[in-house]
């Protein structure tokens, strides 16, 4: 997102200013912003430029010319205190008009978010305006989708664009946050129902032990991911305690889905393994173990050590890993969604990208544990049972 897609550095100005390249323009005024170097002979330019320099820092790491809103403001009062007054009301009507959407097309050739046209009909109430939105926003129709067919206060992740300006639910949409990303991840692994998922099982001579460490001591090309940390003490499986300290190198914040009792949500490292990569639970009182099985896709066998008195201590190095029989995960995708706050799911049920978790969920209700609530156009309201 920092990358200024093939824009030489010197022109990133003008593209700025009205050439657009960047999915935005700031306006031909801005043409004159080097004469607001005048006001750092005044306190509070030297403020409105400290301010500006600032607010304008997130634009490295995403090149779109809106990360320039904020610093916009204060470039316009460094310009204001450098022109005398007269020269101002210019400044306005030559923005006003270079801003006009008819003008701005004139020597605007791409495409920036901006009106096309007054809609007087609408504004004077003479077509409703339920009729005019959704003729220019298809996403209008599915947010009084998800109003007409939910409670109030209902929460719905959503697998396709809605325009939540228009609905009081909350929606999440699905590459809207680290949350939102995960859940996806959930769907991607009940679609992928025959990809192979290995049992690494270890075991050793029954002990007490504070804590419990899993680590890679080889690098490998291959991501790590663990659907599922299962720990034993004899023949019985240790109920995991939501009082444990959770601890991974890397990517520590997603290590609780390995500890979830949820094959369909995963702790996956992010990146190629490296040596040294590991995963910790350390207890909050001495647990009795012998042995722990590691559900993963990644059939690579780590060393396995436990925390005792004398500190750590390798337990195995040697684990036996098996392949399982295929699982169906598709109700504990759902489950993982639902125990997330979400009642509902919209998606497109089109067979291509995002798609296609809507298309094996439709006709499929009863397998994912949801029920056909409302459809508008291919798009799927889905209620979880």
């Amino acid at each position: 997102m920092a990358s200024l897609g093939g824009v030489p550095v010197w022109r990133v100005p003008y593209e700025l200013i009205v050439g657009g390249r960047f999915a935005g323009t700031m306006g031909p005024v801005f043409f004159l912003l080097p004469l607001g170097l005048l006001a750092l002979r005044k306190r509070a330019g030297r403020w409105c430029w400290m301010a500006a320099a600032l607010l304008a820092l997130p634009w490295f790491w995403n090149t779109g010319a809106r990360f320039l809103m904020p610093a916009l403001a204060f470039l316009a009062l460094a310009l204001a205190m450098s022109l005398p007054r007269q020269a101002l009301w210019l400044c306005v009507a030559v923005q006003a008009v270079g801003c006009w959407p008819h003008i701005l097309a004139l020597y605007h050739r791409g495409y920036t978010w901006r009106l096309e046209r007054i809609p007087w009909r609408v504004a004077l109430r003479i077509q409703p305006d339920r009729d005019y939105l959704e003729s220019v926003l298809p996403a209008y129709g599915l947010a009084r989708l998800v109003e007409d067919n939910t409670q109030p206060g209902a929460r719905i992740f959503s697998l396709v664009s809605v325009a939540t300006a228009y609905t009081d639910r909350e929606v999440l949409e699905y590459w809207h946050s680290a949350q939102a990303d995960r859940l996806t991840d959930a769907l991607r692994v009940a679609v992928a129902r025959h990809d192979a998922l290995f049992d690494v099982k270890a075991e050793w001579p029954s002990r007490e032990m504070s804590g419990l460490r899993i680590r890679v001591p080889e690098a490998s090309p291959v991501e790590w991911m663990i659907h599922e940390v299962t720990l034993y003490c004899g023949g019985d499986a240790v109920a995991d305690s939501p009082h444990w300290q959770l601890h991974a190198w890397p990517n520590a914040w997603e290590l609780p889905l390995a500890f979830d009792g949820n094959l369909a949500t995963r702790w996956r490292s992010l990146e190629p393994i490296r040596a040294g990569m590991y995963v910790e639970a350390d207890f909050d009182r001495t647990e009795t173990l012998s042995g722990a099985v590691v559900t993963s896709p990644t059939p690579l066998p780590p060393e396995f050590y436990g925390r005792g008195r004398d500190g750590w201590q390798l337990l195995t190095s040697r684990p036996v890993v098996t392949q399982r029989p295929p699982d169906d995960l598709r109700t504990a995708a759902t489950r993982a969604i639902r125990g997330a706050g979400f009642r509902y799911i919209l998606a497109d049920t089109g067979n291509e990208g995002i798609g296609v978790f809507g298309a094996a969920m439709l006709g499929h209700e009863a397998e994912w544990g949801l029920e056909n609530t409302a459809e508008l156009g291919g798009i799927v309201l889905f209620r979880i049972r």
